[in-house]
């Protein structure tokens, strides 16, 4: 595209001239997801990471992001059971998953 890095040029008018859009966010979201459902029909460590309670005080300040977090927001489910229950259930969970993803486009 012969932009030089002296260019007074955005992101964005970079990303229109080569006719792409962002797609990291996405991306992300959609292995989040699917690597919830796979873990969640599995018994193992990695089951009992996501959601198990850490024991202990809470640090100073606001508290992180978690992993639970984000897959409430992106599903619109406010309620982290209902979310890990219907990852048992993998048409429901497959529709979870498209739903969250279009509302990204």
């Amino acid at each position: 595209m012969r932009i030089s890095w002296v260019d007074r040029v955005t992101n964005e008018e970079v990303l229109t001239r080569a006719r792409t859009k962002r797609t990291l966010m996405a991306t992300i979201k959609s292995r989040k997801l699917k690597f919830l459902g796979h873990v969640m029909r599995r018994n193992g460590t990695e089951n009992l990471a996501i959601t198990g309670k850490i024991e202990g005080k809470r640090a100073r300040g606001r508290q992180r992001q978690t992993y639970i977090s984000n897959i409430k927001d992106w599903t619109g489910n406010s309620n982290a059971n209902d979310v890990l229950h219907a990852t048992y259930d993998r048409q429901r969970w497959k529709s979870m998953v498209v739903n969250a993803l279009a509302q990204d486009t």
